[in-house]
């Protein structure tokens, strides 16, 4: 759900309070593999605070393609505010959900001051926005989407109507990929006796501990 309500522009009115996008316009939504491409106009950070930081001069930053790349996500922005997002499931009903957010030094600006940011500055001010904007914003996705989860869960065998091309596009391509498991699956344990054999339970795997990354200067 989260990685359709991050590419579905219709649902404005629920971060009316941030306006994080603004008058926006699907120009594309297609299919192609295992990968929905979408376009988008839209105002990014449009919102009064925002917007006081974003530096508009080299563009307007209202020209958006996003993907999704089953099965992951991300998005670009005249190449200067990029996302990526992938699930770490945690369960059969839950999952975890990693942004990363890249925003490039010449999108930002100071009020009276301009583009050119000490990076010391600069990160600082990135810090800020994850806690005042950020997770809040994100906060009211997830609430939205938990009490969706809920009434699918009561009435899963209700019609969910949907208008919105792009949620269902994405939809389409997630129902497509489980079935193409589920045959793998099937496949992978008939056997030519006529009896179906169980695949035996993986091995857990010893915890590996990830290299550190070097941030971008």
């Amino acid at each position: 759900m989260i990685l359709e309500n991050v590419s579905d522009f219709t649902h404005g009115f629920l971060h009316r309070k941030f306006n994080p996008f603004g008058e926006s316009e699907l120009l594309r939504c297609e299919t192609i593999g295992d990968r929905v491409e979408l376009q988008y106009r839209a105002k990014i950070a449009a919102g009064r605070l925002q917007n006081m930081f974003i530096n508009r001069a080299e563009s307007d930053c209202d020209n958006m393609t996003a993907c999704f790349d089953y099965p992951y996500h991300w998005s670009n922005t005249d190449d200067r505010i990029k996302h990526f997002l992938f699930t770490l499931p945690k369960n059969s009903r839950e999952n975890r959900h990693i942004f990363i957010f890249y925003v490039s030094p010449t999108a930002i600006k100071m009020p009276l001051i301009g583009p050119r940011i000490p990076q010391w500055l600069m990160h600082r001010m990135m810090q800020a926005q994850r806690w005042i904007t950020l997770q809040p914003l994100l906060g009211q996705d997830v609430w939205v989407l938990k009490r969706e989860q809920e009434g699918w869960e009561r009435h899963w065998n209700r019609p969910a109507p949907e208008f919105s091309p792009v949620v269902n596009a994405f939809q389409d391509l997630t129902i497509r990929k489980w079935e193409d498991y589920l045959q793998r699956t099937q496949s992978d344990t008939n056997t030519d006796d006529g009896r179906v054999h169980l695949p035996s339970a993986p091995t857990e795997a010893a915890p590996t501990e990830a290299a550190p990354t070097e941030a971008a200067q």
